[in-house]
């Protein structure tokens, strides 16, 4: 102190071990899979398994795993190998109208095939009733406004909300560009509301995945595309200097395989971009274009065996 007295603090809540639990398990559980049913994982992305056929597809998330696969597979060994040393609860997607909840999503399957995410977590913390509901936009007209002053009492409902938005954003591309600005600003419970208000009122907005074949684009076919590869197609964009106090830029991209969207995303570039081209340049070379999409790439020759030819599209 400026007193010269001195302070003692002590930290909360830190257990002995507890920053190796997260690899400890993962390494526990990989080895029983391993030792069990030959499943192996993915080396850049060890949190993804297969088994030596290609047959099943595990994702590991610390204590919550995503499975797909043939149903006697997937409940009679995999199931039963997992039962054997943990205790385990199991949900299963087979028919319209079930449920399935993996790292704060509920998510339910569609009779027309597709899968919609529910935010009623949200708005339980938030106190909107999803009838009453009718936000058209998923952004506020004051959303890019930085809110000054203390936080209130509702502050600990504020981190948790957006705490969810962060499981959430990857399944809900509509909310990324919200979510991140209210990542970067500091508190705006009138934001978030809104967005809250959207998702609730707006949940058949969801993600369509029907395959349209290897050779397929966005916009058109790839003819030069082999029976050996497959395309993948990465669109980027970027505005330039929204950010009223940094001036930085926000840069999205999306990612396709055979018209299916596997990926997107909304990120703040790290650094200044003096023109709009240079803050294009960036949003392609850097994250989330390319770096993402190498990622990705990786993945569909792991898991489907094809050679991926990747086309990268930009709007400058």
């Amino acid at each position: 102190m400026a007193d010269g007295t001195a302070v003692s603090y002590g930290l909360g809540r830190v257990l002995p071990g507890q920053r190796d639990s997260s690899l400890l398990w993962h390494k526990d559980i990989t080895q029983l899979l391993r030792d069990q049913l030959g499943m192996t994982p993915h080396t850049p992305y060890p949190c993804m398994l297969t088994t030596s056929d290609n047959s099943c597809f595990m994702l590991i998330h610390v204590d919550d795993s995503l499975v797909v696969g043939r149903r006697d597979f997937v409940m009679e060994k995999l199931v039963g190998c997992l039962k054997s040393k943990y205790e385990l609860a199991t949900q299963l997607m087979e028919r319209p109208g079930d449920e399935v909840h993996f790292v704060k999503g509920k998510m339910t399957l569609l009779p027309d095939g597709r899968l919609t995410m529910h935010v009623q977590q949200m708005c339980n913390l938030l106190g909107l009733n999803k009838r009453l509901q009718g936000k058209k936009t998923p952004g506020h007209a004051d959303m890019d406004q930085q809110v000054s002053g203390e936080w209130p009492a509702e502050a600990k409902v504020f981190r948790i909300c957006v705490g969810v938005l962060l499981y959430l954003a990857a399944d809900l591309p509509h909310c990324q560009h919200v979510g991140d600005t209210l990542l970067l600003t500091a508190h705006n419970m009138t934001v978030l509301k809104h967005l809250a208000s959207f998702l609730a009122c707006q949940e058949d907005v969801c993600l369509s995945l029907k395959w349209q074949g290897h050779a397929a684009g966005i916009s058109h076919k790839y003819p030069s595309v082999s029976a050996i590869e497959t395309l993948v197609e990465v669109y980027t964009d970027s505005d330039w200097a929204c950010d009223k106090s940094t001036r930085r830029s926000v840069s999205c991209a999306t990612i396709f395989w055979g018209c299916c969207l596997l990926h997107s995303s909304s990120r703040t570039q790290k650094l200044v971009s003096l023109s709009s081209g240079e803050a294009e340049v960036y949003s392609c070379s850097s994250g989330p274009g390319a770096s993402d999409s190498i990622l990705l790439t990786r993945l569909i020759a792991w898991m489907a065996g094809f050679s991926v030819v990747t086309v990268l599209h930009t709007d400058s």
